[in-house]
């Protein structure tokens, strides 16, 4: 029996814990992307250093776009209640990221595609066990709905930058 489940109908704190996530999610790839540069920004091989270039501009894009000022965000989100989650949680050094609403909406999409694709009872329906996993992720890539809202994450881009489409990859 499968169970239709809609992650925007969730209780407040399910939906303060996914904003939670997919900030702690922003700021996992951000350390990546960083210490990727640090390894290997003096490297003279070509194809490494456009690798540099990409992760460094990604550096850029994300904390331009997807991360906003907990202080801007109290008095702009149209979510407030999902914001006491990643704040009770803060240390003294602030360790932890707010995400804009548009990026929020982005991963809610995601974990609702997650979910849908994801779920127990279709995996027991599946002919193709071995590659279940694979054939979602690849449905999550492909729709088109979270790319639209990967992009409107972006609202205020220069033209010469570009946002890959792919969220899952972030």
């Amino acid at each position: 029996m499968q169970i239709n489940f809609n992650v925007s109908e969730m209780p407040l704190e399910g939906l303060a814990k996914l904003r939670h996530v997919a900030g702690w999610a922003v700021r996992k790839e951000l350390e990546r992307c960083r210490r990727f540069i640090r390894e290997n920004m003096f490297s003279q091989t070509t194809e490494t250093r456009q690798k540099v270039y990409a992760a460094y501009a990604k550096c850029e894009l994300l904390e331009e776009q997807i991360i906003v000022q907990f202080a801007w965000l109290k008095d702009n989100t149209s979510a407030p209640g999902t914001l006491e989650v990643t704040e009770d949680r803060q240390y003294r050094d602030r360790g932890l990221l707010h995400i804009s609403d548009e990026a929020f909406e982005c991963f809610k999409i995601l974990e609702n595609l997650r979910v849908q694709q994801m779920n127990l009872s279709r995996l027991m329906g599946s002919n193709e066990k071995a590659s279940f996993a694979d054939n979602a992720v690849h449905a999550i890539q492909s729709d088109a709905t979270l790319s639209s809202a990967w992009k409107a994450a972006f609202k205020d881009i220069e033209p010469d930058k570009e946002v890959s489409t792919s969220v899952v990859n972030l």
